[in-house]
This record gives structure tokens, C-alpha cells and sequence, in this order.
């Protein structure tokens, strides 16, 4: 799927988006937000282990209220 496409469904199944797609995504998901809210997208390096990227993940969903995803870009770093 596009990103585009990826986003809308995303927004309309009310989930946050998990990325490796630092290079295209951000800039789709910014012109998304012009038309419409979005649960928020988390943008993780794709060189991560699975286990540090499912550790990651479950650190930051378990720290963080949803609603400060909402429209922003959360990027993961080491």
C-alpha cells in the first residue's frame, strides 16, 4: 500500500501506525494531518532486533498516554 493509503487506514481504524519509513512517511504523514486527525505514527529503526524494537514499543505504549500520539510523530531512538 501507499503511505497515504497506510495512514487512512490507520486513522480510521483509530491505531497508531508503527514505521521504519523515516525517509517518506514523515513528510506523507504532515500533509495527511492537513485533511484530517491521526492517532499518531511511530517511526523505529529498521537495523533494531525485533525483541528491542517489541521492547521499545511496549516501554513508550506503556509510559505514554494515547492521546499524546495524537497527530505527532514519536521517533524511537537507542
Amino acid at each position: 500500500m501507499k503511505d497515504p493509503d497506510v495512514l487512512a487506514l490507520a486513522a480510521n481504524l483509530q491505531r497508531v501506525l508503527v514505521s521504519h519509513d523515516y525517509e517518506t512517511m514523515p513528510g506523507h504523514f504532515y500533509r495527511f494531518l492537513e485533511e484530517r486527525e491521526s492517532p499518531g505514527l511511530i517511526l523505529l529503526p529498521q537495523q533494531w532486533p525485533i525483541g528491542q524494537s517489541i521492547e521499545r514499543l511496549h516501554a513508550t505504549w506503556t509510559s505514554t498516554e494515547a492521546e499524546l500520539f495524537t497527530n505527532r510523530i514519536v521517533y524511537l531512538t537507542l
